[in-house]
């Protein structure tokens, strides 16, 4: 999608410098115009030479600050970079362009782009997740921002999958404390998922550590609590019904006298 449409804008800006003729006053020794330096790097993109077209972008930005290719060359560049993996001058290029042009016709599309440069470098191995905050962020700015931008139903399905990720990292160390008796800890890592990820696949394995703790503290209230709004909203899930066996086995005649499917809210 980004490639599509990135090809899409080169084309419209590569037809508009033939049809447009600047007169600026020669700054580059290599350069007359701002509008022949955008055309160069154009060049260089059609034969794949990228790292010569960035080079020359960045001439035409230092040279033709102010000239409309300029600004053009600021988000082709962004993807340039991109593509090849150098997401600190991608995200420079993309943060210079919305500080000068919020309102540019393609900000939603330079805002995407800020997205993905974070949420490609999304690792589920690092404990730091500030790529994964940071995409969100940025996705969810987009959308607010445009809402009906082209761009906005993939933010939210990338906003999706992030908090499944981050939902799962939390899931993870939740279990970590659990293996070594840390139950305090546990429970709040548990409580971070059912509270600010309820839309993700978690929820279910959360509710049901909560049980799990729950009765090995012998807080079968608080335990049979959480045994309900799980059978109540997952009533078919799996961890309900270890959910379940763990409770009727653990307690048969507590369970007897209280209502097992009874909506807590």
């Amino acid at each position: 999608m980004l490639s599509k449409v990135l090809f899409i804008i080169i084309f419209l800006f590569s037809l508009t410098s033939c049809n447009h003729n600047l007169n600026y006053k020669e700054e580059e020794p290599n350069f007359s115009s701002a509008e022949e330096a955008f055309n160069k790097a154009f060049d260089y993109i059609k034969i794949k030479d990228y790292h010569k077209a960035n080079q020359t972008f960045e001439v035409l930005e230092k040279e033709f600050p102010f000239s409309t290719w300029a600004t053009h060359g600021q988000l082709i560049n962004a993807y340039l970079n991109y593509e090849q993996g150098i997401y600190g001058e991608a995200l420079a290029n993309l943060e210079r362009f919305l500080q000068l042009h919020p309102t540019h016709k393609h900000a939603d599309y330079a805002l995407y782009l800020k997205g993905m440069i974070f949420y490609v470098q999304v690792n589920t191995s690092e404990r730091d997740q500030k790529n994964s905050y940071e995409a969100k962020e940025t996705f969810e700015n987009l959308i607010a921002q445009f809402p009906n931008s082209v761009y906005a139903k993939d933010a939210k399905f990338k906003i999706d999958l992030v908090n499944d990720h981050l939902a799962g990292q939390q899931m993870e160390i939740g279990r970590f404390y659990q293996s070594k008796n840390s139950l305090v800890a546990a429970v709040n890592r548990y409580n971070i998922v059912i509270e600010q990820y309820q839309n993700t696949i978690h929820v279910s394995e959360a509710l049901y550590r909560l049980v799990e703790i729950y009765m090995t503290l012998g807080l079968k209230g608080e335990a049979l609590k959480y045994a309900s709004i799980l059978g109540h909203n997952y009533p078919h899930n799996p961890w309900y019904h270890r959910a379940y066996d763990l409770m009727t086995n653990t307690d048969k005649y507590y369970l007897k006298n209280n209502k097992w499917y009874k909506k807590l809210l």
